[in-house]
């Protein structure tokens, strides 16, 4: 799941950036040719508490581990992974820790892996997929609730989903360097219908089941597209293409809660370049039409997850903002971190609680790998 990242630049560089992002469910009705912009406007009381006081606290992770941690994917509240690599100085050194609710535990990687992987994805403890590049290369880890393997993949990979052990899609480039999807039978993988979508452009996958995914990205006339797949093809949202405040729009990650509760988030860029004014873009598909809202108090939202009671977390280099499901808008920091480079945010399944993978960055080497907790 998109990712997966993230921005997220999925392919060719290494992603930098991520956010934790919150959204509420009950965000204002924005009309087609109009925006909203968050505030800090306290709502009713939420179904989520989040204390102003409270960080998201360091779980895993200090200068003396080092190494980078630039994903996660949590299957339940007793199986999570964090990827990345043991040595910041030098990509080819995979490290995978893993969760057990409590600890976290370095695994045995397979002979010879020196991907650092940037996006994973888990239907189960069982199934378990992890993808990165290496040169001009990729490399794709599954565990079996076991041990860790390689598995053959041919092209490069933008982000992957795996909705079940025999059903696992990612997005690829095709045989003419544009967008293209792959998909994994239990067996082998191998070309499948894919979104209409810029490609290098930053992209996320995410399911609801066998023949229900959806894609974020860029459309063909650079602004933020959502395409949904059927089991037979892929089919255009219609995302809000005049949107007051757009500049350069793009979408970089998105999650569904059910078929008319879907939310995806990126960027507003209108820095002509140099960075000075990124906005996070947020916007909720209702089951009838897409809500957009632009926040100007934060930079690229390249990730974003459920909150497990109806709302969302985003982030941004230096904060992460709850968005509760009454509308009620929470920012937060990371524990010891100046600044995160944050690549990948999950709740864990039937909680509140939150993990976050990245980059602590607190003003001076060395800087480490890190896991935030929230509600833990």
């Amino acid at each position: 799941m998109g990712a997966t990242n993230r921005g997220r630049l999925w392919w060719g560089v290494s992603v930098a950036v991520a956010v934790v992002i919150a959204a509420a469910v009950a965000i204002a009705v924005v009309p087609r040719s109009d925006t909203a912009h968050l505030s800090d406007t306290p709502g009713k009381s939420a179904e989520t508490t989040v204390d102003k006081a409270t960080t998201w606290r360091i779980v895993h992770g200090d200068g003396k581990l080092g190494g980078t941690l630039e994903t996660l994917t949590i299957a339940d509240g007793e199986h999570g992974w964090a990827f990345g690599n043991t040595d910041a100085e030098d990509d080819k050194h995979t490290r995978i820790d893993g969760w057990d609710g409590k600890k976290w535990t370095a695994e045995k990687v397979p002979s010879g892996s020196t991907v650092t992987p940037e996006f994973a994805d888990a239907s189960s403890p069982t199934n378990v997929w992890a993808a990165g590049e290496v040169g001009d290369k990729t490399q794709l880890l599954h565990y079996n609730g076991k041990s860790w393997t390689p598995s053959a993949f041919d092209g490069g990979v933008l982000d992957v989903e795996a909705v079940s052990s025999t059903d696992v899609w990612a997005l690829s480039p095709n045989a003419s360097g544009d967008m293209g999807a792959k998909h994994f039978n239990g067996t082998t993988w191998s070309d499948a219908p894919e979104p209409s979508m810029l490609f290098p452009e930053n992209t996320a996958l995410t399911s609801l089941g066998p023949n229900e995914l959806y894609a974020a990205g860029t459309s063909d006339d650079d602004m933020p597209t959502v395409e949904k797949f059927d089991g037979t093809k892929w089919t255009s949202m219609g995302v809000p293409k005049d949107v007051k405040g757009y500049c350069e729009a793009r979408f970089d990650d998105i999650f569904a809660r059910s078929s008319d509760d879907i939310w995806a988030s990126g960027i507003n860029d209108c820095s002509g370049g140099d960075g000075t004014e990124q906005e996070g873009l947020v916007a909720h598909w209702t089951g009838e039409k897409w809500d957009v809202t632009i926040d100007h108090k934060g930079g690229e939202y390249a990730s974003l997850a459920d909150d497990g009671a109806g709302g969302v977390w985003l982030a941004d280099f230096y904060k992460l903002v709850h968005m509760a499901a009454n509308g009620k808008i929470t920012r937060l920091g990371f524990e010891r971190a100046k600044q995160t480079q944050t690549v990948f945010v999950r709740n864990v399944p039937g909680s509140i609680k939150m993990l976050a993978a990245g980059a602590c960055i607190y003003g001076g080497p060395p800087d480490f790998g890190a896991v935030w907790g929230y509600g833990f």
